[in-house]
C-alpha cells in the first residue's frame, strides 16, 4: 500500500495481502511462460548460492509439468515476482523457516532476480498471507481489519511494465538531489500516511495521501505515463479520488482513495475490501 521506493531508504512502509489474486502449483504438460522463468530463478538462486534448494525434488517435480498456476499479472505492482518467491521457498527449500527477519533477508536476495533492488515485502505478504508493517527498521506481521479499506481501490491501467528500468531511473535521480526530497518530504509524509491508516484516522488519512500523490506526480513523472495520468485525473474531478503509486508505477495498478462508491461503476477498478 504505502512506501514504495522509499522503504530502501529505510523507511515505514506497510503491504497487505490481495486475496483476490493468488498462484498455486500445479501440473500440465504444456509449456507455460512460468516454467521458463521458474526454471531461470532456481538456475540463479544455485548459481548464487542463495538458500539450500532441494534441487532433487524440483527436477522430480519438474519433469511432471510443474508450473505456477496464477492469476496475478506480472508487471503490474501486484507482487507477481514475490508470490513466486515464496512459492519456491515454500515448495522446495530445505530447513524452512518462519522466522521473519531472517525471511527478510533471504527474500531480498531472491527477489533482487527479478527487480535488481527488492524490500522482500511481497514474498513476506505472499509467504505469510498478513499484512507487513516496517518501521524504524523493525517488522511486524499484523492481522487487524482496517476500516479505511472501505475507500481503497486499485484501478487497473491496463498496461504492463517492468520494474527495473523503473527502479533504475529512481537511482540515478537520487543522485540528482531527489535523495534529499525524499528524506525531507516523503519519507515523513509516509510514516504519517501510515500511521493514520493503522489508527482509522480518515481525515488525517485524505490529508496525507492527497500530499502523496503530489509529491510523486510532481517527482516521480515516469511513473504517471500521460495517457494514465489522464485517467487517474478524471477519477479525481468524477470522484473525487486521490491515487499514488502501487509498486514501481509506469503503468500496472494504482491506488485510489474515495469515498464515493460509485466509483466503482468504473472499468477496471477493484476495490481492496475483500
Amino acid at each position: 500500500l504505502f512506501g514504495e521506493y522509499t522503504v530502501i531508504h529505510g523507511g515505514d512502509s506497510l503491504a497487505i495481502p490481495l486475496y483476490k489474486k493468488t498462484a498455486n502449483w500445479d501440473y500440465d504438460d504444456l509449456e507455460f511462460e512460468s516454467r521458463e522463468s521458474i526454471d531461470n530463478f532456481v538456475d540463479y538462486l544455485i548459481l548464487n548460492g542463495i538458500g539450500e534448494i532441494d534441487i532433487d525434488a524440483f527436477h522430480k517435480e519438474w519433469k511432471k509439468g510443474l508450473f505456477l498456476d496464477s492469476n496475478i499479472p506480472s508487471g503490474y505492482g501486484a507482487g507477481s515476482s514475490g508470490s513466486v518467491v515464496a512459492a519456491v521457498y515454500d515448495g522446495f527449500m530445505k530447513d524452512v523457516s518462519s522466522e521473519k527477519n531472517l525471511l527478510r533477508e533471504l527474500f531480498i536476495k531472491m527477489e533482487n532476480f527479478f527487480h535488481g533492488s527488492s524490500s522482500g515485502l511481497d514474498p513476506l505478504v505472499s509467504f505469510f498471507g498478513k499484512t507487513v508493517h516496517i518501521s524504524n527498521g523493525d517488522m511486524e506481521i499484523r492481522e487487524e481489519n482496517y476500516r479505511i479499506l472501505d475507500n481503497l481501490y486499485l484501478w487497473d491501467s491496463g498496461i504492463s511494465r517492468k520494474t527495473s528500468p523503473l527502479v533504475h531511473w529512481y537511482k540515478t535521480q537520487l543522485e540528482k538531489g531527489l535523495k534529499a526530497k525524499i528524506d525531507s518530504d516523503l519519507i515523513p509524509l509516509n510514516e504519517k500516511l501510515i500511521k493514520s491508516f493503522l489508527e482509522s484516522d480518515d481525515g488525517s488519512f485524505a490529508d496525507y495521501f492527497e500530499k502523496v500523490e503530489t509529491f510523486q506526480t510532481t517527482y516521480f513523472i515516469p511513473m504517471f505515463p500521460h495517457s494514465i495520468k489522464q485517467q487517474l485525473n478524471r477519477m479525481k474531478e468524477d470522484y473525487g479520488a486521490s491515487f499514488k503509486l502501487c509498486g514501481a508505477g509506469g503503468g500496472g495498478f494504482y491506488l485510489l482513495y474515495s469515498k464515493n462508491i460509485e466509483i466503482q461503476q468504473e472499468a477496471n477498478i477493484i476495490p481492496l475490501r475483500n
